[in-house]
């Protein structure tokens, strides 16, 4: 029956391909048994459709319970308008029936693929930054151009996923809105928690290799790689809960919800040459909180390579919690700041060394690293807006 039943869905299947369009269409039928269960789910099976047109069969079914969680569960995101085509329809059954045509956001479909790691992400031009260099002399002549030409193009959020968690531990659809009465009738305290994670593995197969390549190619020397290994016992970190039921993030002492572990890493001293400076780049295949290997490139010091490296690190992303009603309308949006020289280490100043290239998240400028972050979310709203809330949306949004 579920065969039959993705068969006519895959025939009611349109797409509309234009030069530099956004969006793609699908004609979907949705069951539920009320008019706006009906509704969903055909927004759900609209974007199911794109699903399919973005992913392979097997790597759809493969990852079925992770595109159900990441993706599906948050349809109405996706769905940047919709026309009915067929009324909802009470059947004999008591269940309601509706045919639409949705117009599915596919830009922002197949960032979110490839946040959890189902689709596929480059580092886009990196690979033909040599095209134009014909001799080893053009390159170490236009060595610091290239090199942060190569860094411009690292875009942390490709390989970090977040992930919202309630006051009960309860995570990405299973979460639940945390609402907390205030003083004032009229308004309300949300409480929610945000779980950044690495996938240190798609940066091992997409990003390390070309990183390497370039830094190999523009450095004067190199050494062999180094283990960083911690210096002290990994802490765990996540949540606390407050006296007026709010999460607060914490890396140390009782926990109510542990998100991971941190560990404090110091890699061996080495000597730089006068007027130059190192950048470690990562190049451990696999994640290991306790240890981690690097390899060390020198580089001339030069101003506009100290003011790119100072710039990047000064840079932010924003983390945005969006509640929406029904329809898919915005019903608030709530935006906090997350620091690169705090939290994302792809560009770092570290103890030992000037920089350090890695999909590690930081804790501190001391070093503590590991493979997750824990934020809270607070903010107040107006207690009439809640009854409307249908999803609940979490971005990590570019580096800006």
């Amino acid at each position: 029956m579920k065969l039959k039943f993705f068969c006519f869905i895959t025939i009611l299947f349109t797409a509309i391909f234009l030069s530099g369009a956004e969006l793609q269409t699908a004609i979907a039928r949705g069951i539920g048994s009320t008019s706006d269960a009906a509704l969903k789910d055909a927004l759900n099976q609209a974007v199911q459709q794109v699903v399919g047109s973005l992913v392979s069969s097997e790597a759809f079914v493969k990852n079925d319970e992770l595109i159900k969680e990441q993706v599906l569960t948050y349809s109405d995101g996706f769905v940047q308008k919709y026309e009915v085509l067929k009324p909802a329809k009470s059947h004999s059954s008591g269940l309601v029936e509706i045919t639409i045509k949705a117009f599915v956001a596919q830009k922002k479909l197949q960032k979110r693929l490839e946040s959890v790691n189902i689709l596929k992400v480059k580092v886009e031009g990196a690979q033909n930054i040599w095209a134009q260099l014909e001799t080893e002399k053009f390159r170490k002549e236009n060595a610091e151009a290239l090199l942060i030409k190569t860094l411009s193009l690292l875009r942390p959020e490709d390989y970090l996923q977040v992930t919202l968690v309630d006051k009960n531990g309860n995570t990405g659809s299973k979460a639940q809105l945390n609402v907390i009465p205030t003083d004032d009738s009229s308004r309300v305290k949300i409480s929610m928690g945000a779980i950044v994670t690495v996938n240190h593995r798609k940066f091992v197969k997409e990003v390390q290799p070309v990183l390497k390549d370039v830094l190999e190619k523009l450095c004067t020397s190199k050494t062999p790689a180094v283990t960083a290994t911690d210096t002290n016992r990994p802490s765990k970190f996540g949540f606390i809960i407050s006296d007026d039921g709010t999460l607060k993030e914490r890396n140390h002492g009782e926990l109510h919800i542990i998100a991971g572990e941190t560990s404090n890493r110091r890699a061996p001293e080495m000597k730089t040459k006068e007027n130059m400076f190192k950048i470690a780049l990562n190049v451990s295949k696999r994640y290991n909180v306790e240890q981690q290997k690097f390899n060390y490139y020198d580089f001339p010091k030069t101003d506009q390579l100290r003011k790119y490296l100072r710039n990047y690190n000064q840079s932010y992303h924003l983390l945005t919690f969006i509640l929406k009603d029904q329809d898919g309308e915005e019903i608030k949006r709530y935006s906090q700041k997350v620091f690169n020289y705090q939290d994302f280490p792809i560009l770092l100043s570290c103890y030992g060394y000037d920089y350090i290239i890695s999909p590690e998240i930081a804790h501190s400028r001391g070093g503590s690293t590991g493979a997750a972050r824990a934020y809270s979310i607070t903010f107040e709203m107006k207690q009439s807006d809640v009854k409307d809330i249908r999803s609940m949306e979490l971005v990590l949004e570019g580096r800006k």
